[in-house]
């Protein structure tokens, strides 16, 4: 360990250095960070797990669940719990949240657009299958303006 170097605790509660480097492009960027803020904008049962499960804390403010294998069990099998632990408080932030439900929307809506066929939807074939078995349909109707007793 370099000195002056912050350890981190592990799953049972001892040190350890963490695993070796990894090689990151010329960014310097773990693209890991985004791949967990996608995950929880689009998984909003992960989000709650992530929440929920790391409420509580230690005397040093660390999320219990960064110790205990049954909190985040989805979420501990995709990324390591120091991460989860050591972010967990971006994700508290009420404003992230709101941000979170409104990126999912967004999200959504965009799939919906790409999806949806401006010019052939409904296509004919589901308008003409309407329009039949509305013709179909028949109910007795009063003259307009006119009601039964008891309407």
């Amino acid at each position: 360990m370099t000195p002056g170097k912050m350890r981190r605790p592990t799953e049972s509660g001892g040190a350890y250095d963490g695993p070796p480097p990894i090689q990151r492009d010329a960014y310097n960027f773990d693209f890991r960070v985004v791949a967990l803020a996608l995950i929880l904008i689009a998984r909003p049962d992960l989000l709650d797990e992530y929440l929920t499960d790391g409420k509580e804390r230690d005397e040093h403010n660390v999320p219990k669940a960064f110790g205990d294998a049954t909190k985040w069990p989805t979420l501990r099998k995709l990324f390591d719990p120091a991460m989860l632990a050591e972010g967990l408080y971006l994700w508290e932030l009420p404003q992230t949240q709101e941000c979170a439900r409104h990126l999912l929307q967004v999200g959504q809506t965009m799939i919906s657009l790409d999806e949806y066929d401006f010019d052939g939807c409904p296509n004919p074939f589901f308008v003409k299958a309407i329009v039949d078995y509305a013709g179909q349909q028949s109910a007795e109707l009063h003259p307009a303006g006119v009601a039964e007793d008891g309407d």
